[in-house]
């Protein structure tokens, strides 16, 4: 029989309510298991065991989209005002 570690604590799983309303906000897996300290994978299982299927969860993919987009921008506009910052 295996030792159990004093220490361990086994992950709480993320509550089905939240799951869905990140889901519903254009979150991707990766993006959720980083607010959560998981691995995509771990997401995506939890999905499967609580039956949710991404694919039936209205303007997702549109968002996620959306998202990306304005994170791209973002970016640049960062990066353009950095070097405007470093020239003065």
């Amino acid at each position: 029989m295996a030792k159990r570690r004093p220490n361990f604590k086994p992950k709480a799983p993320i509550p089905k309510q939240r799951l869905i309303k990140h889901l519903e906000d254009g979150l991707t897996l990766q993006e959720i298991g980083d607010m959560y300290n998981k691995a995509r994978s771990t997401i995506s299982e939890t999905c499967a065991l609580y039956g949710i299927d991404l694919d039936e969860i209205q303007g997702r993919e549109k968002k996620i989209k959306q998202r990306q987009k304005k994170k791209r921008t973002q970016n640049f506009i960062n990066v353009m005002y950095d070097k405007i910052k470093k020239e003065l």
